[in-house]
């Protein structure tokens, strides 16, 4: 299901795939980097990050399922609406799932971090 979530092309049709009470944990390492509950405000996190970017892609490369997690490798490509620097950065999410829903997840810019938490 996480798949064909991030295949889809809004952050919108994403939401439809997420648990009502899913949660965004986002790494320190970003910019007002915060915890958001509830499917909207997990939506409103992600659309304060995207609205900085312009042509941005999620492009998921690698997922693995631990002992009660998902372990995602992502690549990131876009480019910076103010200052039109491009982007191309990995990242990882751990995900938890809700009654077959995606419901929890963390973002690391560590892999190491992110497989550890994963159960991996």
């Amino acid at each position: 299901m996480l798949l064909e979530a991030y295949s889809t092309p809004t952050w919108r049709e994403f939401g439809e795939y997420l648990h009502p009470d899913a949660v965004l944990h986002q790494a320190r390492e970003i910019p007002d980097a915060g915890t958001y509950r509830g499917k909207e405000e997990f939506l409103r996190g992600l659309r304060i990050w995207l609205e900085e970017w312009e042509d941005f892609r999620y492009r998921p490369v690698e997922i693995l399922e631990g002992r009660d997690r998902i372990f995602m490798r992502i690549n990131l490509e876009g480019k910076g609406k103010g200052s039109g620097v491009a982007l191309e950065q990995e990242i990882f999410n751990v995900w938890e799932m809700r009654e077959g829903r995606p419901w929890r997840c963390e973002v690391y810019w560590n892999d190491d971090d992110a497989r550890q938490a994963a159960g991996l």
